[in-house]
């Protein structure tokens, strides 16, 4: 038996990114765009795809070991942009920014270890939420302006605290995540 599974770090959403997001939506009524639903949003650390169930356990040691040195910490979410492909807008996305390298610790770190359970080496790890997927767009200059505008736009600042194994089940509602294990970060000790 398998399951669809990804790792990741949950979003939790503030009002200031509801609003935002809201407006953007918005802006493309009539245009084919799949938003991604609020409860839905998260950094996705790397998709596994397809998983046999009896590695569940594993891929979760996997984990630990890869976060057992890294403390909480904040990520910001900065900045509206897309992706392209052959020139046409693809992917709305929210950035993460981070003063840290802690994201990217943790992606080579369970990148490295998955390797040796089968799962293929990922080179690029690019932080952002993703907002909708557009399959058509009536304006795209619409898209670069607001991309323009809100490149370097703070919209809040989060606390990471854990890593999580989700499942991720497919609905012709959209996706449905279900949390399969949560890994916590150990607590940074602050000396009075």
């Amino acid at each position: 038996m398998t399951k669809r599974l990804f790792i990741a770090i949950n979003i939790p959403v503030s009002d200031e990114v509801k609003s935002f997001v809201s407006k953007i939506q918005r802006q493309f009524i009539g245009d084919k765009i799949k938003w991604v639903p609020l409860v839905n949003f998260h950094l996705t650390i790397k998709f596994l795809g397809d998983t046999d169930i009896k590695l569940i356990p594993e891929i979760t040691r996997q984990i630990k070991d890869a976060v057992k040195n890294i403390h909480s910490f904040d990520i910001y979410i900065s900045g509206l942009g897309k992706f392209s492909k052959a020139k046409h807008a693809k992917v709305i996305w929210l950035g993460i920014k981070d003063d840290t390298d802690k994201p990217e610790k943790i992606f080579k770190s369970i990148n490295n270890n998955l390797l040796n359970l089968g799962f293929s080496s990922q080179y690029k790890f690019s932080p952002h939420i993703t907002l909708g997927r557009i399959k058509s767009i009536h304006n795209e200059e619409v898209l670069d302006k607001l991309t323009n505008t809100y490149s370097d736009k703070l919209f809040q600042t989060t606390t990471v605290s854990d890593v999580i194994l989700y499942e991720s089940i497919l609905k012709p509602s959209g996706a449905v995540y279900n949390v399969v294990e949560k890994v916590s970060l150990s607590k940074l000790q602050q000396n009075n």
